[in-house]
């Protein structure tokens, strides 16, 4: 399904870079990130499959990578719980 909805849209789907399974625990997806980004081409923008994997993904992306988000990584979150209203996301 992912490889057909790039094919539509002109983005080139590398299956190297996407994780599965799409919901993973906080903890999960921080590992999961650290691994994506220590690959010889890390992606420049991820799409997380719920907000509290998001919260972890920019932790390590801004606290141990030092990496700016979205300068340098763009990050979407999926499922808008209410506390990715009030945290300072950006």
């Amino acid at each position: 399904m992912p490889a057909k909805a790039a094919t539509k849209t002109a983005i080139q789907f590398s299956p190297e870079k996407t994780l599965s399974p799409p919901s993973l625990p906080t903890n999960v997806a921080m590992d999961e990130t650290r691994a994506l980004f220590a690959r010889p081409t890390p992606p420049d923008a991820l799409f997380v499959a719920s907000d509290h994997m998001a919260f972890g993904v920019l932790e390590v992306l801004r606290e141990e990578l030092g990496l700016r988000v979205p300068q340098e990584v763009a990050v979407v979150g999926y499922d808008d719980v209410p506390m990715a209203d009030r945290k300072p996301l950006i």
